[in-house]
Formats: C-alpha cells, sequence, structure tokens
C-alpha cells in the first residue's frame, strides 16, 4: 500500500513539473484566438508566430554568444575546477585545510554586487566577452562534489602511476577523469544548464547589445512588454502582405502571449535536447560525489 502511496505522489509531482513545460509548448503552436483556451492538446495548429521569432532581428546572434559561452565555459570549469579538487585530495599537499578554508569563505562571505562590479570593471571585463567566461571558470560547490569523490581513490592507485613515471597531471587527464566521467559530466550539465539560464550577467555587467547571451535578449527585448512589436521587424511592409496575405492574416491574430510561448520555447529545447545523451551518467555521477566513507 506505501508503495502504490509514494508511486502516486512520485507521478503527480511528474506531472507538476512536466505540465508548465507542456502548456507552455501547446500554446505556442496553438490559433493565439480560437485556441487560446488550449490546456492538454493544440488547438488549431498555428506557427506563424514562429516565423516572427526565427526572423526577430538579433535573435541569432543571441543565440551564438550563449552556444559559445557554453563550450567555452564548461569544458575549462571542469579543468580548473577538478584539477584544484585533485590537488586539494592530495594529503601529501602542504596547507591544504588552509587552501580549503580560503575557497570555503566566499560561500558564506561575500562583498556584494556592488564591490564584484568595481572588480570586474577595474581588470577591464565590463563590457567584453571576457565577462561572460573568466567569473564562470570555477565553482566551489562543485569543488566540494569532486573533492569528495577525488578523496576516495586508492593511494596505491596514484603511487603506481607515479612509479610508472606520470606526473600529476598525466595522472588527472589519464586516470582521474576517466574514473570519474559520471560526476564530470553531472557537473558539466549542471554547470551548462546555469550558464545557459542565465540573464543576470548580460544585463548587469554589459550594456552591450551585440554581446547579449540568448536569455538577457530575451528578458530585454521581448520579455518586457515588447514582444508584439517583434511582429513589424521583418514582416511589416505593404509589400510582403501583399505578397503573402494569409500571413498578414496571421499577424493580425497573433498576441503578445502566443508570441512570448514560442520564445521561451526556442531557447528552452537547446539544453533539454542534451539531457537524453548525458543521462546514463546523471544519476550516478550525483550519487558517486555525495557520498563519503
Amino acid at each position: 500500500m506505501s508503495r502504490i502511496i509514494i508511486g502516486a505522489i512520485l507521478i503527480l509531482l511528474c506531472i507538476l513539473t512536466i505540465y508548465p513545460f507542456w502548456y507552455v509548448l501547446i500554446s505556442s503552436f496553438s490559433d493565439p484566438q480560437s485556441g487560446s483556451g488550449a490546456w492538454l492538446w493544440v488547438k488549431d495548429f498555428f506557427w506563424s508566430n514562429y516565423r516572427v521569432v526565427f526572423t526577430t532581428g538579433g535573435i541569432w546572434r543571441a543565440y551564438l554568444m550563449t552556444i559559445l559561452r557554453v563550450a567555452i565555459t564548461t569544458p575549462l570549469f571542469l579543468l580548473l575546477t577538478g584539477s584544484t579538487a585533485f590537488g586539494l585530495a592530495q594529503k601529501r599537499l602542504p596547507g591544504r585545510k588552509i587552501f580549503l578554508v580560503y575557497f570555503l569563505l566566499p560561500m558564506y562571505f561575500g562583498g556584494g554586487l556592488i564591490p564584484f562590479f568595481l572588480l570586474l570593471r577595474s581588470l577591464k571585463l565590463v563590457n567584453t566577452f571576457a565577462v561572460f567566461v573568466l567569473p564562470s571558470l570555477f565553482g566551489v560547490w562543485s569543488l566540494l562534489i569532486m573533492l569528495t569523490t577525488f578523496r576516495g581513490f586508492s593511494d596505491g592507485l596514484i603511487e603506481a602511476a607515479e612509479l610508472e613515471g606520470a606526473n600529476y597531471l598525466k595522472i588527472f587527464t589519464r586516470i582521474v577523469i576517466p574514473l570519474s566521467l559520471p560526476l564530470m559530466v553531472s557537473m558539466g550539465l549542471f554547470h551548462a544548464v546555469a550558464i545557459w539560464n542565465d540573464w543576470f550577467t548580460g544585463i548587469v555587467y554589459n550594456n552591450r547589445a551585440e554581446l547579449y547571451p540568448l536569455q538577457t535578449f530575451l528578458q530585454v527585448s521581448v520579455i518586457k512588454g515588447q514582444a508584439a512589436a517583434h511582429i513589424w521587424d521583418y514582416y511589416g511592409s505593404q509589400e510582403s502582405w501583399a505578397m503573402d496575405p494569409k500571413y498578414y492574416r496571421d499577424l493580425m491574430a497573433l498576441t503578445p502571449k502566443s508570441l512570448e510561448c514560442a520564445y521561451v520555447i526556442i531557447a528552452t529545447i537547446p539544453i533539454i535536447a542534451v539531457y537524453p545523451f548525458v543521462q546514463k551518467y546523471f544519476v550516478k555521477g550525483v550519487m558517486l560525489g555525495s557520498l563519503k566513507e
């Protein structure tokens, strides 16, 4: 009986988690007028809002900025954070406890937004692409998870590699990373999702529109009540209406909600598409870094 109750609760939680995304998806493909009440399935299939979305000025540049940021920061993040955790896991490292405390202090004490902004400005990182990369290359929470895993490696394994002439860099890249691949993939996925969804950095530490990542672009130029303006960005001339009268009628039927749902979908689908490829590592990786003997 208890298993049935637990199963029912889990199914309910799954529905509550998935349904908001499903509702946005079917709303984006439903007619803005007749399908406004769709809640379970697409009503009167409609896709002209996606034509507007994909021709919005600047959206492909914002996509490229986000993809570049994720592609650059994720491997560097794993390399920098992982190598630091591996070093701290070595008992022979002098003062390793002091270093660990040094890394932990910022988790509990920080100067706040303004001092951090002043620091980035003094380093001439504000309004550059580097501001999206350099501050994202290290994470203390991921460091602790990796450190817990690396401490579980046998000292004999490391010593055997050293006897074979391997230095610490070779040990880390050829032994530690392959043995902890599920953990590294999981940490990389967490980091990539956080970077993909980050809009705050682009709005606070950058005021150049050409450097906006996707989420900042959507926040600034779409979500803040300007979605309807994009209807006229590309197909706003009388000539376009004459060439495509059906599309003109669709434009007249569009609503800000329909456009916003389409923007949310095209911003969400790419990162969701990554999950099936890393699912086999995900659970094992999280458990691997969560247990300490």
